[in-house]
């Protein structure tokens, strides 16, 4: 016979049992946003309402000096060396976070960097990185905007494409196919804005820039880009339209692809959210699973950009035309004003640069010092899944 205090222990065993089960089971929806260009959803640092941009490109979290006031992270003696996407290596000083919260899950003493980068700063984010979001499942819907996450992995269905991953520094690596040849280690990156990087420090990958050049199939384009160490400087960047993508035996053509000197193999969040629907990231087998959409939708940029720098609306990149009569701007040139708003209009360098990227523009009108007004506007989607 089972006595009272036995069957009190099995029934508080059981109890906890099933409660742990139900905590496991248990999925949390979050909506997000990408106007800020990166994918930006809500959690919170020390109890405090915040902005995670998530990026599964960054070993660690980076947080910036407003997040260290706003939220209480404290900083540490020690420091991390880290290298950015402008392929930039530095020493930041490590911060801790006692607590972290996404949804109903909180981790303790969450390590990461401090930096001033100023796009983090301005549009107030905590860059969340791969150390955090390897703990958890994730399902990204794009087409309801909507993110959830779990500490069981996601369903998937017979319609949905499979991507073993690798991982380096908790960072998502991944085997792919450009026109045949078979390239390993390419980074999944969610925190890089754009569709695809590829090193022209690779003898292949040089060799098809190479037949791209003399096809005149190339766009070369003069820019300066945000990063985690700060804004680089001006560097020519080269883009073309990859003919023929593999990644685990799904094909794509018609694929934008950024070609530097100074990257690695990566893809980036247009990249995902172009051929994607939904993106579920099971951490706990290993994969990702891609539900495509029936078309793929890669937009380009504008072929020109516009910063406030120092109290004045200058040109910050340009796209290079064969013809010298289309290249109307030059890196650096001071502007009168950029769709009628003139660099008086603005408080600070935040303020702008806020409206610039939060404003969803089908047109720039740019009216240079001379008074001369001049219309940009995007260049067709591309992308589409082999047939």
């Amino acid at each position: 016979m089972i006595s009272q205090q036995t069957l009190s222990t099995i029934l508080y065993l059981l109890f906890n049992l099933l409660s742990c089960k139900e905590q496991d089971d248990k999925i949390y929806e979050i909506p997000f946003s990408i106007e800020k260009k990166l994918l930006v959803f809500k959690g919170k640092l020390n109890g405090v309402d915040t902005d995670f941009a998530f990026d599964t490109g960054a070993a660690e979290g980076i947080a910036t000096t407003k997040n260290e006031v706003n939220q209480g992270i404290e900083r540490k003696k020690s420091t991390q060396k880290i290298s950015d996407a402008n392929g930039k290596i530095s020493s930041l000083q490590s911060v801790i976070t006692k607590q972290l919260s996404i949804g109903g899950f909180t981790f303790n003493n969450v390590k990461a960097t401090i930096t001033s980068m100023q796009y983090l700063y301005c549009m107030d984010l905590y860059l969340l990185g791969a150390d955090v979001i390897r703990k958890l499942n994730w399902e990204i819907d794009f087409k309801k905007m909507v993110l959830k996450v779990s500490e069981n992995g996601f369903p998937i269905n017979e319609n949905m494409m499979a991507i073993p991953v690798n991982y380096e520094y908790n960072t998502p690596r991944i085997k792919l196919k450009i026109d045949g040849n078979t390239y390993e280690n390419v980074l999944i990156d969610f925190g890089y804005t754009g569709s695809m990087t590829l090193p022209t420090t690779d003898k292949k990958i040089k060799n098809l820039l190479d037949i791209k050049e003399q096809k005149h199939l190339l766009t070369s384009k003069m820019s300066a880009n945000f990063a985690a160490l700060g804004m680089s400087k001006p560097s020519l960047t080269k883009t073309a339209v990859i003919d023929s993508l593999s990644i685990n035996g799904e094909c794509y053509r018609q694929i934008p692809a950024d070609f530097l000197s100074n990257t690695g193999f990566k893809l980036g969040l247009n990249f995902f959210s172009s051929i994607s629907d939904k993106v579920i990231i099971n951490n706990n087998e290993n994969k990702y699973y891609l539900l495509l959409k029936t078309k793929a939708d890669f937009k380009k940029s504008f072929p020109v950009s516009v910063l406030l720098k120092e109290g004045k609306l200058k040109i910050s990149s340009i796209t290079i035309f064969e013809n010298p009569s289309e290249n109307v701007f030059k890196i650096d040139e001071e502007i009168k004003s950029i769709n009628g708003k003139t660099a008086f209009e603005f408080k600070s360098e935040c303020e702008f640069l806020i409206w610039y990227y939060t404003t969803k523009w089908d047109t720039l009108t740019i009216e240079k010092i001379n008074g001369q007004k001049i219309e940009v506007k995007r260049s067709p989607s591309l992308g589409v899944v082999c047939s």
